[in-house]
């Protein structure tokens, strides 16, 4: 930290230790307890920042978007801006799919912040750039 903080930067900070930094997801088992499943490797590739639920496939199985980056962060650190909306699969089993961009039809640039469904349209608010729109076909 020494290397990357001034002194006065570090002034007042706390130690505090993270067990988990992957994007994962709990799932809850017969015993009543929660299971930590790890998600496909894709969705570590930047910060997550939303996870939608829908059924994309129309399979009856929930499966999720997730989307998110970094792009105006401090320049010690850089971007982190290789999501581009991360489509993943549900199999019915706890285990989840990446489906690729020319499959999933997904190709969103920057932060984005939040999204919606309206009447079967896929709204995202990505900061500083207008709503973008996207069709379930």
């Amino acid at each position: 930290m020494k290397e990357v903080f001034s002194q006065e930067e570090l002034k007042g900070a706390k130690h505090l230790q993270a067990n988990v930094l992957a994007t994962t997801y709990f799932i809850m088992g017969a015993d009543g307890k929660y299971q930590e499943k790890k998600l496909p490797i894709e969705s570590q590739f930047s910060p997550i920042f939303t996870i939608t639920p829908l059924d994309y496939d129309k399979d009856g199985k929930t499966d999720l978007l997730l989307c998110g980056n970094i792009n105006h962060a401090k320049l010690r650190f850089g971007k982190c801006d290789g999501n581009y909306g991360v489509l993943l699969k549900n199999d019915g089993n706890g285990n989840f799919q990446y489906i690729n961009q020319q499959q999933s039809g997904f190709h969103l640039r920057g932060d984005v912040r939040s999204v919606i469904n309206v009447n079967d349209k896929w709204l995202f608010g990505i900061n500083q750039q207008e709503l973008k729109a996207y069709k379930q076909r």
